[in-house]
């Protein structure tokens, strides 16, 4: 049987602070999809099988975390991590996520940043980067997990023999540290993994905790804590003792020390209560072509009909035009023209305030390198990165 459980609490600073909580988690349970057995749909190279035709129910579940000193992050979160689960169960459940194939999680990905976009749009003193957050998405049926992740949110599974892994890595600028948020679609990550009895989604603070984790932008996983990790994914559970779970995971985040955990607190558990059958481990044979499928599509999975959707690769003609300013401008401006086609701009017109907001940008990280070679003497309060934490509290 699929149980879960998660809980989501605000740090003592930001609860002194008035400032509540800024992460979010949902969860929903996915009944089998409607032509999960049809012909072609049992493997990625076009193959059935009886055991990929079995319907399988799925939870989906998602976390999201606002960023430091965004002022509407905290609904960036929500409006992200909702979105994101409505149209992964909408996916999941049209038969659309196959075995090996996550591809279709960019188009989930792309309607959460619509939903966040569109939310931009009405806030006419803020943009896109106000509502900035992570995002970390799984569908997992009890042996097989489909995920996708931006940012330093993430996902860390339980083999049939207890042993865990990675799912996601951690995506964190590799000189500040800071997680690429939900907006810079470059560093989105999607993949698919079998045997995966159990499964933890977890906000970059708890992430942290359940490994030691490398830096930089594609941070992988250097030693586990097996200890919480086997605690949260106990199996060991009754169905009716959830809501006891639930309140007991909250305690438990919320008695983590400070020194452990600065920040807001969240967690989602995936734990299959059953043990693995024999059909569980045949099912765990697919090759995940993920990547392969993504790059031979080349285009948006948003709905077909909106035509304001980014199409990427882009077209040679808007390529060039794009490289041609960001020859001139800095690499962030393909990154700021992505901002503005998605906040709905004309094409024009997003050129015009992308090519702005990436001087701007660049003139920022001058100042920090500037800082950097010639110390802070006169940079009491520099702004060095796009929390706008000063100098001194970064050394």
């Amino acid at each position: 049987m699929l149980i879960h459980y998660e809980a989501s609490v605000a740090s003592a600073r930001h609860e002194l602070q008035g400032r509540g909580n800024r992460e979010h988690c949902c969860v929903q349970v996915v009944e089998p999809p409607r032509a999960f057995g049809a012909a072609g749909d049992g493997d990625p190279d076009g193959g059935g099988s009886v055991t990929d035709a079995a319907p399988r129910q799925a939870i989906v579940a998602a976390v999201a975390g606002g960023m430091p000193s965004m002022i509407l992050s905290s609904e960036g979160a929500h409006l992200a991590s909702e979105a994101a689960v409505d149209a992964a169960a909408e996916a999941y459940h049209r038969g659309e996520l196959v075995p090996g194939d996550a591809s279709a999680l960019k188009g989930v990905f792309e309607r959460a940043l619509r939903a966040v976009a569109d939310a931009a749009v009405d806030q006419p003193a803020a943009d896109i980067t106000s509502f900035a957050c992570t995002l970390c998405l799984v569908v997992w049926d009890g042996v097989r997990v489909w995920y996708g992740n931006a940012g330093d949110c993430g996902a860390v599974a339980v083999d049939f023999l207890g042993d865990p892994f990675a799912l996601t890595r951690m995506h964190c600028g590799p000189l500040s540290s800071q997680p690429f948020p939900l907006h810079d679609s470059y560093h989105w990550e999607f993949g698919y993994r079998t045997s995966a009895e159990s499964v933890l989604v977890a906000t970059g603070g708890m992430l942290g905790q359940f490994a030691e984790w490398a830096s930089g932008s594609y941070g992988a996983p250097k030693a586990y804590d097996r200890e919480l990790i086997g605690l949260l994914t106990n199996r060991n559970i009754d169905v009716d003792d959830l809501p006891l779970m639930n309140v007991a995971a909250a305690k438990y985040l919320n008695e983590l020390p400070a020194t452990r955990v600065d920040g807001d607190k969240t967690v989602v558990a995936l734990i299959n209560s059953e043990r693995p059958s024999v059909t569980d481990f045949i099912c765990a044979t697919a090759k995940d072509v993920t990547a392969e499928r993504l790059a031979a599509a080349g285009a948006s999975f948003a709905d077909e009909d909106d035509d304001r959707k980014v199409v990427l690769p882009w077209n040679d003609e808007l390529r060039m035009r794009a490289g041609d300013v960001a020859n001139d401008v800095g690499g962030d401006f393909t990154v700021e023209l992505e901002y503005q086609l998605m906040c709905g701009m004309s094409l024009d017109r997003a050129f015009e305030l992308a090519a702005a907001a990436a001087r701007e940008r660049a003139e920022r990280y001058r100042v920090f390198e500037d800082c950097v070679v010639d110390g802070p003497e006169d940079f009491d309060a520099a702004v060095l990165s796009d929390d706008e934490v000063s100098f001194d509290e970064m050394a």
